[in-house]
């Protein structure tokens, strides 16, 4: 099963990467900052992706030589740094998400509406806690 989810995601990844290529960014770099809220830190992020935080470092680098992302020193703490998107980077994430969402959005018009709403109840238990 859990192949099959992951082999969705790649699908999807797969069709939009060109478009994201023509957005100056690729599938990891948009997810980064689609999940980016102002201020967040560089662990924030890498607990949000589970990715390691080298990981983190690496993409925030490369976005921010697009100038997609900004780094602050955090207010609440000198010794930590805040990421924010930039005006572009906000644009990239709305075009990204255009992108993503159809490239989805075909695959669930091949669903009924029953089929949908089961997918929706389906994936809000795969989400919520397992019970005790």
């Amino acid at each position: 099963m859990m192949g099959r989810m992951w082999a969705v995601l790649q699908a999807v990844n797969s069709e939009v990467e060109p478009a994201l290529d023509g957005l100056q960014i690729n599938s990891k770099q948009f997810f980064l900052m689609a999940g980016l809220t102002n201020g967040a830190s560089p662990g924030d992020l890498a607990r949000l992706m589970t990715v390691p935080p080298s990981t983190i470092t690496y993409l925030v680098k490369q976005l921010e030589a697009l100038g997609f992302v900004s780094r602050q020193i955090a207010s609440e703490d000198l010794r930590q740094v805040a990421l924010s998107l930039t005006a572009t980077g906000r644009r990239a994430v709305l075009k990204g998400e255009a992108v993503m969402n159809g490239a989805f959005g075909a695959r669930l018009a091949a669903l009924s509406k029953d089929e949908l709403a089961q997918l929706d109840s389906i994936l809000d238990k795969l989400i919520a806690p397992p019970p005790r």
